[in-house]
C-alpha cells in the first residue's frame, strides 16, 4: 500500500460501520469542513478528490466497501483498526453554539477565512474570549459538572492534541501530549502519525484519552492505546492496547 493511500485513509478517519442514516448525516457535516470532500446524494458515497484520481468510501450497516487504489479488503480492515475513528463531542467549525451542562457557559466558533477559526468561551450574559485558534477542526467535550472542557485539535494531517481547559475561577490550560510520560508509548509512535483524542469524561476529573496512528519508519505498523487521565493526581492509567497492525 502506498503512503498516499495511507494518508487518504488517515484523513477519512470518521468512516466506521454504523447505520446508513447516521453515516449520511455525519458525511454532510464533514463535507462543510473539508473542501475537497463531496457527498454523492444518489449513492450515499463520500467522495474525496485526491489529485486527479478520486477515491471513494461508503459505509453500510455491516460492511466496508472501498476503492482506494490497489488496496485489498484485508489491508483496509487492518488500517482502519489503527486509524482514528469518528471524533467525540461537539464539532467545530460550526455555526451553532454549545452550552455547558449547567447552562452557564457557551462555546461558539468564529471563522476568519484564511486566518483560521477561533473557539470562543462565553459566560451566558457576559463577554466572550478566545480559548483556541485552530486551522482545521476540533471537537469539544464538557465535563459533567461544567468545570472543564476537553478540546481535541486536529491541527495537522499527522498530528492532533488534546487541550484541557478549566473554567472554574481563572481559565487554565493543559496539553495532554506534553503531560503524557515519554515512556508511555514508543518514541517511533510519537514521531509518526500520532493522534491524541479525548473520548469521554468518566466523571468531573477523569478523562478517557485515545492515542492512535501509525509509525513512519519501516516496519510501518498501526497502533492504538487508551488511557484514563486523572486531572486530580496527574496520572495516566493505560486501560487498553490493541495489538499492533502491520501496514503492507
Amino acid at each position: 500500500m502506498s503512503r498516499s493511500s495511507l494518508f487518504r485513509l488517515q484523513r477519512l478517519r470518521w468512516l466506521i460501520p454504523y447505520s446508513d442514516d447516521k453515516w449520511l448525516d455525519d458525511c454532510r457535516r464533514r463535507e462543510s469542513r473539508l473542501s475537497n470532500t463531496r457527498l454523492n446524494q444518489n449513492t450515499g458515497e463520500c467522495l474525496r478528490v485526491a489529485g486527479k484520481q478520486p477515491s471513494t468510501c461508503m459505509i453500510g450497516p455491516a460492511r466496508l466497501i472501498s476503492a482506494l487504489g490497489n488496496m485489498n479488503l484485508g489491508s483496509v480492515i487492518a488500517l482502519f483498526a489503527a486509524v482514528t475513528t469518528f471524533g467525540a463531542g461537539y464539532e467545530f467549525p460550526s455555526g451553532a453554539s454549545r452550552r455547558s451542562p449547567d447552562g452557564k457557559w457557551e462555546l461558539a466558533c468564529h471563522s476568519q477565512g484564511q486566518a483560521g477559526h477561533s473557539l470562543l468561551l462565553k459566560k451566558v450574559g457576559g463577554p466572550s474570549f478566545e480559548l483556541l485558534r485552530f486551522s482545521r477542526g476540533c471537537d469539544a467535550l464538557w465535563s459533567p459538572d461544567s468545570s472543564r472542557i476537553a478540546v481535541t485539535d486536529w491541527w495537522a494531517s499527522d498530528r492532533s492534541d488534546v487541550f484541557i481547559y478549566s473554567v472554574a475561577g481563572r481559565v487554565s490550560k493543559r496539553t495532554v501530549a506534553k503531560l503524557l510520560p515519554k515512556t508511555a508509548i514508543p518514541k517511533k509512535e510519537r514521531c509518526g502519525h500520532c493522534y491524541f483524542e479525548a473520548r469521554k469524561w468518566l466523571d468531573f476529573h477523569r478523562l478517557q484519552i485515545k492515542i492512535s496512528g501509525h509509525t513512519d519508519e519501516a516496519p510501518v505498523y498501526g497502533f492504538e492505546h487508551e488511557y484514563i487521565f486523572d486531572l486530580a493526581s496527574g496520572r495516566f492509567q493505560e486501560v487498553k492496547k490493541k495489538p499492533n497492525q502491520p501496514v503492507h
